[in-house]
């Protein structure tokens, strides 16, 4: 397997999330973790999505550490209706007392 390198669609992940480094100048070797992020911008609608999962290569070939997430598109647009933080608790509620 050959990497095309990091960029839009990929990064290498470490001790960072977006870590230092490159993998494009050969083969993926066992231990390489990276991003498979790709991209995708709608500016008439004003929509971004980006969905990441974060790999990393195996004597075996590859294991997906992201897999339990959902990744279906539907399953996305879903995920995205629920209540989050910032539907559920106030700001007043977060404030640290000093």
């Amino acid at each position: 397997m050959i990497a095309t390198g990091g960029g839009v669609l990929s990064h290498p992940v470490g001790l960072a999330v977006h870590d230092k480094g490159s993998y494009k100048d050969g083969p993926l070797k066992v231990g390489h973790v990276f991003s498979v992020d790709p991209q995708m911008r709608v500016p008439e609608e004003n929509l971004y999505l980006r969905y990441e999962d974060t790999i990393v290569i195996t004597e075996e070939g590859m294991e997906n550490f992201t897999d339990f997430l959902p990744s279906e598109l539907n399953e996305l647009e879903d995920l995205v209706k629920e209540k989050g933080l910032l539907q559920t608790v106030s700001p007043d509620s977060m404030r640290w007392n000093y």
